[in-house]
């Protein structure tokens, strides 16, 4: 049994973030690795006390009840420390190798990620083999990364490298002369079977539209909305995604991870426009429409699937009652994830050799 690391985005109260670290792990798990998660925590972490306490007196302010916001911070806390086993970066030096991703960990224009560049860039790691598994740039310009000291010379002593959107693939290609492989967000390597345990029964027995939304849609958007859920005969639920209210639902769920996959898993349909809402749509293969803000990785992500027609701004109602064909997407989702898997053999068969 191999000791391997992974460097990603686990300490947050974004469900995508936590869940892709999960899947991630339990894959390598089940190749029979031994999987400790680097330390990635900083002061702009989304899983803080310091964030509770500023949430918490936002909810004082407005004269609401903060108990759901402590139910959440705890139910994240019990998740965190049940299912990652964490270790600082100076004991990097006992793996044998270190897994870079999922998730934008190479992003630029986060604060978060530029906070701990030495660890999400592998900065001071000798010795050890580095690998990437669907790591992404994000909206970096590739002329703003070629102007930063460290990218290039790091990438170019990755091992093997993977990327989940082109747009990274061919970065990452390109400096480094590398055969940069696409492979499926961490969250695609299991199928809907994998998250059955995570299930709760939900308050809604009625049907629902489930709204998964990190900001406020246009009013255009908005009456889009609420005139298909009138017609429908639907209520509008939104899942609270980095602490922000919808203004316009019918009912409010706090998004932890048992929340986050269980209403997913019962919505009669789904609007998002956040990349892991809209995997976890296709995992469970609801209708949904996903806002287009333009993000690259959501753009590509449906376009690998031949969707790219769920994305829009405009004729809502349409989109979501054409049926997709999910028999077509399935199909292409298992061939992406038997890859995906591949790469990862491969990456530990060769970590083996060494």
């Amino acid at each position: 049994m191999k000791n391997v690391g992974i460097i990603t985005v686990y300490h947050t109260e974004n469900c995508g973030s936590v869940l892709q670290a999960k899947c991630l792990s339990d894959m390598l798990s089940e190749l029979n690795c031994n999987v400790s998660f680097i330390s990635t925590k900083n002061s702009l972490s989304g899983h803080s006390k310091k964030r509770l306490f500023k949430n918490c007196i936002k909810k004082i302010i407005k004269r609401e009840s903060f108990i759901s916001t402590i139910k959440k911070y705890n139910s994240y806390s019990r998740f965190i420390r049940n299912n990652f086993n964490i270790i600082n970066y100076n004991k990097i030096e006992k793996l044998q190798s270190v897994y870079f991703g999922s998730d934008t960990i190479w992003d630029i224009n986060s604060e978060y990620f530029l906070k701990s560049q030495d660890i999400f860039w592998g900065l001071n790691i000798n010795n050890i083999d580095m690998f990437s598994y669907a790591a992404s740039i994000a909206n970096s310009s590739y002329s703003d990364l070629d102007g930063l000291e460290y990218p290039i010379k790091q990438l170019k002593k990755f091992k093997k490298m993977s990327a989940r959107d082109r747009y990274t693939q061919n970065y990452l290609s390109t400096r480094t002369n590398q055969k940069v492989d696409i492979v499926c967000d961490p969250t695609l390597l299991f199928d809907s079977q994998y998250y059955v345990k995570y299930l709760k029964k939900t308050k809604n027995s009625k049907k629902y539209l489930l709204l998964y939304l990190f900001n406020e849609p246009s009013s255009a958007v908005k009456k889009q909305i609420m005139d298909y859920a009138k017609t429908h005969e639907m209520r509008i639920v939104c899942l609270i995604g980095i602490g922000k209210l919808i203004s316009f639902a019918d009912e409010y769920v706090e998004s932890t991870v048992e929340n986050f996959i269980s209403y997913f898993y019962n919505a009669n349909c789904i609007i998002t426009n956040t990349f892991h809402g809209t995997i976890f749509s296709l995992i469970f293969n609801k209708n949904f429409v996903t806002l287009d803000y333009n993000k690259i990785k959501i753009n590509e992500l449906l376009k690998q699937f031949d969707l790219t027609e769920r994305l829009t701004l405009n004729n809502i109602s349409k989109k979501l009652d054409e049926k997709i064909n999910y028999e077509g997407v399935n199909k292409k989702i298992n061939n992406l994830r038997e890859k995906s898997i591949n790469y990862l053999k491969e990456t530990i068969n060769n970590e083996k050799k060494c």
